[in-house]
C-alpha cells in the first residue's frame, strides 16, 4: 500500500428539489400565437447531505450505513466526481474507481470488444491499456464466441458478465462501492465473488455503502452512520 494515499471530504452539503412546479409566462412570437409558454421550476428543496466531513488514509475501509434515503449513494457520487458539489470540497490522492453504475460508458450498439475500450475510457484508462487488458477480460467473462456481437444482442446475464469483467480489470487505489457487486448465473457468481474479494483486497482505501452487517464486518474497519444527510456517528 502507498502511505500517502488519502480521500478527504470537507463540509459537503447538497440539496435537491423537493417538488417541481410549473410557472406560466408569455414570451416570444410563437408562444404568444399559442397563448403561453411553460417554465418548470423547483418550489422547494430538501437537504440530501449536510456538512459531511471525514478523512481516510491508506488501509481505511469505511462502511456507509443508514436507512434508504440517508444520503449514502449521493455521497458516493460526490466522492467519485459524478455530480457537482454545491458546498464544500473533496480532495484525494490516488486513482479512484467507482462501481456505482455497471453500464455507464457502454453502448448497446457497439460490440462487446468495442465496449471494453469504451468502458475503459470512461474509467480513465487509455485505449492501449484496455487493448492490453482485453484478452484477460474476454477470458474471464466467458464471452469468447459473442465478443464481436453488438451488446444489444446479449442476454441480461451476458451484459452483467461483460461489465463486471471490465471493472475487475481496473486497479483502483481508492474504491467506491454501492452495495456488493455480483454478476451472471450461479456458476459465474461463484467465480465473480472470489474475484470481487481479491479486487477489494487490492484497493488501499475502500468506501462501501451497504445494509449488510455481515459484509460490513468482513470488509470494513471503519463505519459512518448517516441520517438525514448527516454523519451522526463515525468510528
Amino acid at each position: 500500500m502507498t502511505d500517502n494515499l488519502f480521500l478527504k471530504a470537507s463540509n459537503i452539503s447538497m440539496r435537491f428539489p423537493r417538488d417541481l412546479g410549473v410557472r406560466a409566462f408569455s414570451s416570444g412570437i410563437w408562444q404568444k400565437l399559442i397563448g403561453i409558454d411553460y417554465h418548470v421550476h423547483a418550489t422547494s428543496y430538501r437537504p440530501v447531505l449536510q456538512n459531511v466531513s471525514f478523512k481516510l488514509k491508506s488501509g481505511d475501509r469505511l462502511a456507509l450505513t443508514g436507512h434508504n434515503g440517508a444520503g449514502k449513494t449521493t455521497l458516493l457520487k460526490v466522492l467519485s466526481g459524478g455530480i457537482p458539489i454545491q458546498k464544500g470540497y473533496v480532495e484525494s490522492n490516488g486513482k479512484i474507481v467507482s462501481l456505482l453504475n455497471r453500464t455507464q460508458g457502454m453502448s448497446l450498439e457497439a460490440s462487446g470488444f468495442e465496449n471494453i475500450l469504451l468502458r475503459g475510457l470512461y474509467l480513465g484508462f487509455s485505449i492501449k491499456e484496455m487493448r492490453d487488458k482485453a484478452e484477460q477480460i474476454i477470458e474471464f467473462s466467458e464471452l469468447n464466441d459473442h465478443i464481436d456481437k453488438p451488446v444489444r444482442m446479449y442476454s441480461a446475464g451476458m451484459k452483467a458478465r461483460l461489465s463486471f469483467s471490465i471493472l475487475m480489470a481496473s486497479n483502483p487505489e481508492i474504491l467506491l462501492l454501492d452495495e456488493w457487486m455480483g454478476a451472471g448465473d450461479q456458476q459465474f457468481q461463484k467465480k465473480a465473488t472470489a474475484r470481487m474479494m481479491e479486487f477489494v483486497g487490492k484497493a488501499s482505501i475502500v468506501v462501501l455503502a451497504t445494509h449488510n452487517e455481515r459484509l460490513r464486518e468482513m470488509i470494513c474497519n471503519r463505519k459512518a452512520t448517516l441520517k438525514d444527510g448527516r454523519i451522526v456517528d463515525i468510528t
